[in-house]
């Protein structure tokens, strides 16, 4: 997933952070 918004990863909570 590639999202630069508030999302619920599988390692917790990621803010604005970009997954590759």
């Amino acid at each position: 997933m590639t999202s630069e918004r508030e999302t619920f990863s599988a390692s917790g909570p990621v803010h604005l952070t970009p997954v590759d």
